[in-house]
């Protein structure tokens, strides 16, 4: 009896890692893909070994030896899926390599393009992959060259002549995604855990929606197709058991529309009995739908932390949205579930997109005004760039609207592979017939302050005053704005000047431009170093509330008073009150120096405020002016903070990219100390108060640490 021949598969999902991981979450594609294919290929027994990181693979498949070797194609590791493909080639000529993902090209033309110009690549597989490379593998083990294959489901390859597309059959679509296994319980994903990556579980598949910009706007992906809420349960408690309390640690529901549908609420029910037992998932990430509002409010308030409220808009500007075949829910409709939702203190988003069809920097900001009037607290802004396969990269498109294209490196997506630097680009739009590139730029300067300033929950306290003094919010960023290109500005204007600068210096011609740059070892070493390759709103983010904290916030609440007396009726008190709020800023988040020396634990200090801020923040149906009134806080930290700081700052990440996930996703929990409104209060007690909270106390430096000022 001969024994049964075994087929070797190596599925890659690689990121970049030269400075720390471009991509936290677990490869859920690859992992259901190869889930599937294990379940269904039965002609031979199948040995599958799963890639997060390209190093890992280059150092084991030479003695492997892999029979197939497929790779996730996305805009972030498309050219490291090349060069790796090209060096299986090199080495295992025999070996079949297949690639799938979004960077797949969806018309033929230009496919067949894309293969003969990469002839290190056999198989291309639109769409849906699980079933087409249930077919690969079966047609591997039957030994028949895949250019003597007459066709294939999804997957499309050159004809014996290397010029003719071969046809491929339609694939068709699963009745349910619990059809497909899944890669955590069959212990696929195991090695994940270990690398602190962040789980990724798929709820549903699809999207009915055609907006020209994304590619869930093909039709294949228009039948939307769901998971069950007992395969769910199931694959969180797998995770839970291994991340119990790692609330560094999001838990991401893949959904293109979560809530839109009613089977999202037995879901969030199944992690809501995950949450209860085992204190995980803190955090957990989606992708809101924008039609069924009373199902996402329903599903915030079953899980145990809520939901963030994340409403994408892309743009208000009803030519725009036209043009990219978009339809907004209303403003009032988003008031309202932001009213609705948990975590809108904090959490709640939207996103617009710069450089859209037919918008101008007017109409841009005009966007910005209203969407901050409907009390969203960070606004996401994007330079818009166009996808692979989607209408709005199509060259119709781009002489229609007048795109003006330059080309930027994808932050942190370079390396060097085995002495080949590859560097990862992404084609910005930065001017339209509508807008100028001067304008864009000047939009990209606006946009840091909204980063540092509005979009971080720093400020909201300063925010909601301005709210209830009827004053106007965009305004406010504006001004701040306008102070930073001032020469006395100090850091701000600092900062204002070191980013502007990058944000133009970070645009190439061409993409052979940028690869000269990556070649050369003072270009390179820039990237190394970070002073070049960078998320700058991350980066400028970070750097304004750690090196700059003070003088941002001083730039902020100095603004906001201003702007405030713009009013006419502005209340007696309110000086006072938006210095007491600047300095209880600065109390929760003035956190930096932690990053490096955790504060001793159960360590009281005292400090003073002519306001109740705790007890404001706590009640939306107070205003301030209800809360005036000396008041006593002591701030510390207990034992669980300074745990749950140690796991944030030892997930194993690349620490600048750990602050910079810290800022932008808003997880400062571990890092804002508890605040205990204190009623009794003695003398000597309120003298050392009064001296913590004078002026150049914890309100313009880092905070003050003396041990006068703590009380046991």
């Amino acid at each position: 009896m001969t024994e049964e021949r075994t087929i070797k598969i190596a599925l890659l999902d690689v990121c970049h890692e030269t400075r720390g991981l471009h991509a936290f979450q677990m490869p859920i594609g690859i992992g259901m893909v190869a889930a599937y294919a294990d379940k269904m290929v039965t002609a031979a027994r199948t040995e599958f070994r799963l890639y997060r990181s390209a190093h890992e693979f280059l150092r084991e498949f030479r003695d492997w030896k892999p029979d197939i070797v497929g790779g996730a194609f996305f805009c972030w590791n498309r050219n490291l899926n090349l060069s790796v493909m090209r060096k299986v080639k090199e080495s295992l000529p025999d070996t079949l390599t297949v690639l799938g993902g979004p960077e797949v090209d969806k018309d033929p033309e230009p496919l067949r393009d894309f293969l003969m110009a990469n002839r290190s690549i056999d198989i291309a597989v639109l769409g849906q992959g699980e079933k087409p490379f249930v077919d690969i593998i079966n047609n591997v083990i039957e030994g028949t060259p895949i250019t003597e294959v007459d066709e294939l489901r999804g997957a499309f390859w050159l004809r014996p002549d290397g010029k003719t597309l071969a046809k491929n059959l339609p694939v068709e679509n699963f009745s349910t995604l619990d059809d497909v296994p899944s890669p955590y319980t069959n212990g696929m994903f195991d090695k994940f855990f270990d690398a602190n990556l962040h789980p990724m579980i798929q709820t549903s598949r699809g999207c009915p929606f055609g907006c020209t910009f994304c590619n869930m706007a093909l039709k294949m992906y228009s039948n939307v197709k769901f998971v069950s809420p007992e395969r769910i349960r199931a694959d969180v408690e797998y995770c839970a058991e291994r991340l119990k309390g790692r609330h560094d640690i999001i838990l991401d529901l893949c959904d293109s529309n979560f809530g839109m549908y009613p089977q999202v609420i037995p879901i969030v029910k199944e992690v809501r009995r995950v949450q209860d037992n085992f204190d995980w998932p803190r955090y957990v990430s989606v992708s809101l739908g924008k039609n069924k509002k009373e199902n996402i409010i329903a599903a915030s308030h079953i899980l145990k932390w809520g939901l963030p409220a994340a409403m994408s808009a892309q743009s208000l500007n009803l030519p725009t949205l036209e043009a990219i075949q978009r339809d907004n829910i209303s403003l009032d409709a988003m008031r309202d579930m932001l009213e609705n939702v948990k975590q809108v203190d904090e959490n709640s988003y939207s996103d617009l997109i710069m450089n859209l069809p037919m918008e101008t920097k007017e109409s841009f900001e005009a966007g910005l005004d209203e969407m901050i009037k409907t009390g969203v607290k960070r606004l996401i802004i994007m330079t818009l760039y166009l996808l692979h396969g989607t209408p709005m990269a199509d060259q119709d498109s781009i002489d229609k609207y007048g795109f003006d294209l330059k080309y930027r490196i994808i932050p942190r997506a370079f390396g060097e592979y085995e002495g080949e630097k590859i560097v990862e680009s992404e084609a910005l739009v930065v001017a339209t017939k509508t807008m100028s590139r001067d304008d864009y730029l000047s939009l990209r300067e606006l946009q840091l302050v909204i980063n540092a300033v509005y979009n971080s929950a720093l400020f909201n306290p300063t925010r909601r005053l301005l709210d209830e003094l009827g004053a106007n919010v965009f305004q406010w960023l504006k001004r701040i704005y306008e102070m930073s290109r001032e020469s006395e500005a100090g850091k701000v204007r600092e900062h204002m000047d070191i980013y502007a600068r990058e944000a133009r210096d970070e645009l190439f011609e061409s993409v052979a431009d940028m690869q000269a740059y990556v070649e050369d070892p003072e270009g390179y070493e820039t990237l190394l170093s970070g002073e070049r390759g960078d998320n700058l709103m991350n980066k400028y983010q970070l750097l304004a509330l750690s090196d700059g904290f003070a003088e941002w916030q001083s730039a902020a609440s100095e603004m906001a008073c201003l702007e405030a007396k713009k009013t006419g009726s502005l209340p007696d008190w309110a000086e006072t009150a938006f210095d007491d709020i600047r300095r209880f800023q600065a109390l929760k988040f003035d956190f930096a120096p932690y990053f490096d020396e955790p504060p001793e634990p159960n360590q009281r200090n005292r400090m003073r405020f002519d306001f109740d801020i705790q007890a404001w923040l706590a009640d939306t149906s107070l205003s301030l002016a209800d809360c005036r009134g000396e008041t006593f806080y002591d701030v510390w930290f207990d034992d669980r903070k300074i745990e749950l700081m140690r796991q944030f700052m030892q997930s194993g990440h690349e620490i600048s990219q750990t602050k910079m996930f810290i800022y932008r996703e808003h997880k400062y929990e571990a890092f804002m100390p508890n605040i205990d409104k204190v009623t009794d209060v003695g003398q000597a007690d309120r003298e050392l108060a009064y001296a913590g909270s004078g002026v150049g106390s914890r309100t313009t430096a880092r905070g003050n640490h003396d041990p006068r000022h703590r009380v046991r």
